[in-house]
Formats: C-alpha cells, structure tokens, sequence
C-alpha cells in the first residue's frame, strides 16, 4: 500500500542529506508525527502519519514536496534508533534439561533494546527462547558486552532478540549514540 504524503508548511533546514535516491527515514514520536527533509532542497514538515501505520515496524511511502521533488520515505515505527553494526560475537543457549549450545554470530545491527544477528547454522532454540549473547565493540577499547535476551524473530539464520533491560548507561549506550 502506497501513501502520498504531500508536505507543507515547511521551513528550511540547514543539513541536506547527501544522495537523492536514498529513502528518507523518518522515527514517529509519542504523537505518531514524523519530520521529512526534501533531499532535494532540504526543506522540512511535521506531519501526523496514524493513518499510514498498520503493523509492523517499517512502512515505505512516496512523499512530494513542494518544490516538486518527488522521494521515497520509510517510516520507522520503532522506540530506539537501530544502528547498522557488523562484527562477530557467540551465544549460550541453555534450553531444556539438555547441555548448554553454544555459538557463533555475526551482529547485522543493535540498537538499545536489541539486537538482530546472523547465525553461522540453523538454530536448535525458538522463538521465545532465552539467550545470552557475547561480543566485543569495535570501539578503541574493543569492550566486552554481555547481554541476556529474549528471542522475538527467526528468519532462516537471522535472529531479532530483545533485551532484558534497555537501560544504556555504559559503553554501549556510548557506542549507540556516536
């Protein structure tokens, strides 16, 4: 389903963003509004977008501006800014009354609340399912984080987990918002 958000009432804003063909993402507040930039002419506008969100976490309209520029936008439904991570950690999975498995991943991105990751085999746990994760930061530190979990989503080998807690007050709140 495709939307048509039509902006107006814009102001300028003084950050373009560097290529045209990229969607524009845009994070709901409490309100359900969101703010899209003209890449274009760097235009902005608050709109409300209740209408455009039925379920899931990602919706993708085609917005207009009215400098005529026309650009793809993906809404994002989400409490906490996901960033695009790609480093390699393990996970435990004590399951069952069965001996602990362990494993390797590859980190596909994190954000406060959790984390999505690529599995090197098919996973032995289900959704549900609770892990404990491991993995160093590609900071200047190489920080060791270690995260308990609940498993949300698999997809073949990738997997969204959610963390216990989202409280960042650490290194890797720091790293999240750098």
């Amino acid at each position: 389903m495709k939307a048509r958000a039509k902006p107006s009432q814009l102001t300028r804003h003084a950050k373009k963003p560097e290529t045209k063909n990229m969607p524009v993402r845009v994070f709901l507040n409490e309100n359900c509004q969101g703010t899209f930039i003209c890449p274009s002419c760097g235009n902005s506008v608050i709109k409300r977008l209740g209408d455009h969100i039925h379920g899931g976490s990602v919706v993708r309209i085609k917005c207009k501006c009215k400098c005529g520029h026309v650009f793809p936008a993906i809404i994002e439904q989400r409490h906490f800014f996901r960033k695009p991570s790609d480093f390699m950690g393990g996970f435990t999975y004590r399951g069952g009354n069965g001996p602990q498995q362990k494993g390797m991943i590859r980190i596909t991105d994190i954000s406060q609340s959790g984390m999505q990751f690529t599995l090197t085999e098919a996973p032995s746990f289900r959704v549900g399912d609770r892990l404990s994760i491991e993995f160093r930061l590609n900071d200047k530190d190489q920080t060791l984080v270690q995260e308990e979990g609940t498993v949300l989503r698999i997809q073949h080998r990738q997997v969204g987990l959610r963390f216990d807690s989202p409280e960042r007050y650490g290194k890797l709140g720091q790293y999240l918002f750098l």
